[in-house]
């Protein structure tokens, strides 16, 4: 996609607020429009993944770290300079209702709108690794 000087590059994800579903702009200004929060958390899936060497610049251990890798449209272009490198997320699983914390130190790049990949011991905390994938709701601490 390609944008003109002065345009503002923005991508939409599909969000559900109230039992319906819009469009929500992600903006480089505020890619998260004041969602993601306790108060309005996110919604998506959640995957596990093998954490090593991240987008944040740090190798991580995810058999015994709780790591997070956000959305690729969230995370954007930046890697180690990224706004939410080291930030905390709580993630709360759906099916069990178990929640964790999790630090975000990758980006998923297969990951669309709110799903989330977590690091396998992060995913334990929620789930059994062989479910694989279910829903969670998160957010920014």
């Amino acid at each position: 996609m390609f944008f003109t000087n002065g345009s503002l590059a923005s991508a939409y994800v599909a969000t559900s607020l109230a039992g319906s579903t819009s469009l929500a702009p992600i903006s480089a200004r505020d890619p998260l429009n004041g969602l993601c929060t306790a108060a309005s958390p996110c919604q998506g899936d959640i995957t596990h993944y093998e954490a090593g060497l991240g987008a944040c610049g740090a190798t991580n251990d995810g058999t015994v770290e709780r790591i997070v890798a956000l959305p690729h449209v969230l995370m954007g272009a930046l890697s180690n300079t990224n706004p939410y490198c080291d930030k905390t997320i709580t993630i709360r699983c759906t099916s069990t209702g178990k929640t964790t914390t999790a630090t975000v130190m990758d980006k998923c790049k297969g990951c669309e709108n709110y799903a989330i990949d977590l690091s396998n011991r992060a995913f334990q905390d929620l789930e059994d690794l062989a479910v694989g994938r279910t829903g969670a709701t998160w957010w920014f601490n």
